[in-house]
C-alpha cells in the first residue's frame, strides 16, 4: 500500500516538472484564403487570427480544425 502512495507522489512531481510550451506554426496570414464551410469548399478570406479560451487557434472566430488550406496557386503575371 505505501509503495502505491509512492508512486503516485513521483508521478505528481514529475508531471510538475514537464513544460507544456507548444511551438504551433501555421501557414496562414491575414489576408489568405482558405476552404470552410460543411463540405470545406467555400473560399473564405481570413480577417484574424486568434486563440479562444481553451488555446485553440481560431480563424475568424471559428477553430482552425473547421478549415483546410489552399494548395499554393502560382503567382498572377503583372
Amino acid at each position: 500500500m505505501n509503495s502505491i502512495k509512492e508512486y503516485l507522489n513521483s508521478k505528481k512531481e514529475f508531471t510538475n516538472q514537464i513544460p507544456f510550451k507548444e511551438d504551433i506554426n501555421v501557414p496562414i496570414n491575414v489576408g489568405d484564403t482558405v476552404l470552410g464551410g460543411k463540405f470545406k469548399n467555400r473560399k473564405i478570406v481570413v480577417e484574424e487570427i486568434g486563440e479562444n479560451d481553451k488555446g485553440d487557434i481560431t480563424i475568424n472566430g471559428s477553430p482552425l480544425l473547421r478549415f483546410r488550406i489552399l494548395d499554393k496557386q502560382p503567382e498572377e503575371e503583372e
